[in-house]
């Protein structure tokens, strides 16, 4: 028997098992293969499936939101109280969703979010997670919006049609009411 038939399939196994061979023996610099362990929730087969978001519950046709206070084009001071009201949305704590159920979500100068968005939290949004129809926020010297966006129970969006932006002044000066 020839000695490069027994070698050629030993080539051949080694070049498609992805194996390198080391260049210099004794010289760990000299090695190629590089090695990982495969990600987490994949070892031994296992896959994690992607966290996946409730479905979105619809809001009722009938639900309204009105910005109470403060009107539109006032003059306020620090902090400045935002009050509103719905009808045909029970306002309810965040958690899962809930049919004709949903919280507030404040946006300072901000617009209203796309249905079915979620709305990101962070420090200059206020998410009234607690059911709440009233919060007070402070503003900057000068003119702001401010929106309110109702979304579902998972912090979700209701759209533009749930949601109101009043324009105020902050006047750093003003000592005693908001007019």
């Amino acid at each position: 028997m020839r000695p490069w038939t027994l070698l050629t399939p030993l080539v051949l196994l080694a070049a498609c098992s992805g194996a390198v061979e080391p260049q210099g023996e004794g010289d760990p610099s000299s090695t190629s293969a590089v090695t990982s362990a495969p990600p987490p929730g994949e070892q031994l087969g296992h896959r994690t499936a992607p966290e996946v978001p409730p479905p979105l519950v619809a809001a009722p046709k009938e639900a309204r939101l009105t910005l109470t206070a403060p009107t539109e084009g006032a003059v306020v001071k620090n902090p400045v109280a935002i009050s509103f009201a719905t009808v045909g949305l029970n306002l309810a704590a965040g958690g899962p969703p809930k049919a004709g159920e949903g919280y507030a979500v404040l946006l300072p100068d901000g617009q209203p979010v796309p249905e079915g968005q979620p709305v990101q939290r962070s420090e200059q949004v206020i998410h009234l997670d607690d059911g709440a129809a009233a919060a007070s926020l402070t503003l900057g010297p000068g003119a702001h919006t401010v929106t309110v966006q109702l979304v579902d129970g998972a912090g979700r969006s209701y759209g533009p049609a749930l949601s109101a932006t009043v324009s105020v002044t902050v006047n750093p000066e003003l000592v005693d009411e908001q007019r």
